[in-house]
């Protein structure tokens, strides 16, 4: 990593002493480590730049971390070679307009799950979502969750 993206300055001043927590990061609220926001973010200390609670990692990424062994899936569940497990809710990162054309919703850099973009209206392609007449360049990911046991879901039901 460069230094750069938001989620490895976030989580690597984050210690482990707060609880997980279960919030969902909102595409139109900064509040989340993604977002560059103050969400509590603990962090495991097998990848402290991508495994925090709260935080987006890239399909890209989550893929370096499995095949380096700081990370194995099981089901919905990225388990961290610390043993740290986390809930994964496909997300995306909006990475920018079609070029030549602005932003107007300001939504560049924002991270949110794919379920609360359908639901506010959004138009999602292979590697674009669409809102309106406005196209923005995506990057596809998780939102990793905090869990104690593999058998717990994000929203706190038991599977």
């Amino acid at each position: 990593m460069d230094g750069t993206d938001p989620v490895e300055t976030v989580c690597d001043r984050e210690q482990r002493k707060s609880p997980p927590t279960m919030r969902v990061p909102d595409l139109m609220n900064h509040d989340a480590p993604g977002n560059g926001g103050p969400l509590s973010a603990p962090c495991s200390a097998a990848a402290p730049e991508l495994l925090c609670d709260g935080a987006f990692v890239s399909d890209e990424q989550l893929a370096r971390l499995v095949e380096s062994g700081a990370a194995v899936r099981i089901g919905a569940v990225l388990v961290s070679a610390g043993g740290e497990q986390f809930a994964r809710q496909d997300a995306l990162r909006i990475l920018g307009v079609e070029p030549g054309k602005t932003d107007p919703y300001g939504l560049t850099g924002r991270v949110s799950s794919l379920v609360s973009l359908l639901e506010r209206g959004f138009v999602l392609y292979a590697a674009r979502v669409a809102l309106g007449r406005h196209l923005y360049d995506i990057e596809l990911g998780v939102i990793l969750h905090a869990i104690d046991s593999p058998s717990t879901l994000p929203s706190g039901r038991p599977e």
